[in-house]
């Protein structure tokens, strides 16, 4: 791998600035990377029943229009499509938490999406 780096970046800084020096050592200072992964739970794949209810964690207390209000905490793995959770709610994964204020709902679908329906 580090041949064929040595190599493009020789090519093109002789394209550039029309020289390269072989013995020259090369040193790396920036390294940009994208990674790109599926993810670990396969939304596609969860199924859920209707006897299964939400999982509901501790509840949890959000600050809204100048006020404190009880939201309850939800397990979004356990979401059940087609569901509606009112507002005020958190809904955890392992990756992020949405905050659904009082006068909102959220639906899950069967592929795990999350929308969050606001009144205003």
């Amino acid at each position: 791998m580090w041949v064929k780096l040595r190599s493009e970046f020789s090519s093109a800084y002789r394209r550039r600035y029309g020289h390269f020096d072989e013995n020259w050592k090369i040193e790396i200072a920036e390294l940009k990377v994208r990674v790109e992964v599926q993810p670990q739970v396969n939304y596609r794949a969860l199924r859920w029943s209707e006897e299964k209810a939400a999982k509901k964690w501790s509840p949890s207390k959000c600050y809204f229009a100048g006020q404190w209000h009880d939201a309850t905490s939800y397990d979004r793995l356990s979401l059940r499509g087609g569901s509606a959770y009112a507002g005020p709610a958190l809904i955890h994964d392992g990756q992020s938490t949405i905050l659904v204020p009082p006068s909102g709902s959220a639906t899950a679908d069967e592929f795990g999406n999350v929308v969050v329906n606001l009144t205003w």
